[in-house]
């Protein structure tokens, strides 16, 4: 798995049973979470996934799954940006902030590779024809001049309150945030970049360090 982030320092790691981990920035690993030196840097590992993969990212970063060629993927949940075939492998990239992708292996039964050839491409067609409705809604709603603002508030849930909360009590980082609120530091830091893509969170870098503040003024 091949992991490239913009303009961001730190990574979830979708799966934890990793090894051979690289990057192309000097890195330090907290749980799940990879702290990066530098920004717009890659992260490639090796690890053992059964049959499926699950990546939730608080912003959109460019994944590289790679899989061997036998193997037949059953479900995407987001359209890749490329599809390729090298050396026996095969390699599926995605620009997203999550996915979900589904695969089996071994299917030597006649018959099971156009199946599963055929479901991945009527997969595919969904997953376009899904894109390009709500690429469609957006575009009539900003043309009215406005978004739909219970689309921001329903976003929210006791989690995001929460964290909220312990961010107006003066908790501004997500170590302070996760001892207050007794979640974990991955779950702090997922909720806290969508508070702040939301703008009910404000993110101050000073120098090398990261805190956050309660955005009053939104």
């Amino acid at each position: 798995m091949i992991i490239h982030v913009y303009n961001q320092t730190q990574i979830y790691l979708p799966v934890q049973n990793y090894s051979a981990i690289n990057s192309t920035s000097p890195f330090r690993i907290f749980g799940n979470i990879v702290i990066l030196k530098y920004p717009n840097s890659t992260l490639s590992y090796k690890t053992l996934i059964e049959n499926e993969i699950r990546i939730d990212e608080p912003y959109n970063i460019t994944v590289s799954v790679i899989i061997p060629d036998s193997t037949y993927v059953t479900y995407i949940s987001t359209l890749p940006t490329s599809v390729t075939v090298s050396n026996n492998l095969l390699n599926l990239t995605f620009y997203a902030s999550n996915l979900t992708l589904i695969y089996t292996s071994n299917l030597t039964t006649p018959g099971n590779n156009s199946f599963y050839s055929l479901l991945l491409l009527i997969t595919f067609a969904l997953s376009l024809i899904s894109t390009g409705i709500l690429s469609f809604l957006l575009v009539r709603n900003l043309r009215r001049g406005r978004v739909e603002e219970p689309i921001l508030v329903s976003g929210l849930d006791e989690r995001d309150k929460l964290i909220l909360e312990a961010i107006s009590k003066g908790a501004d980082s997500i170590a302070k945030i996760s001892k207050l609120t007794g979640l974990s530091r991955a779950t702090v830091y997922r909720r806290v970049k969508k508070l702040i893509s939301l703008g009910y969170v404000k993110e101050i870098r000073e120098g090398n360090k990261i805190r956050y503040e309660e955005n009053k003024k939104e």
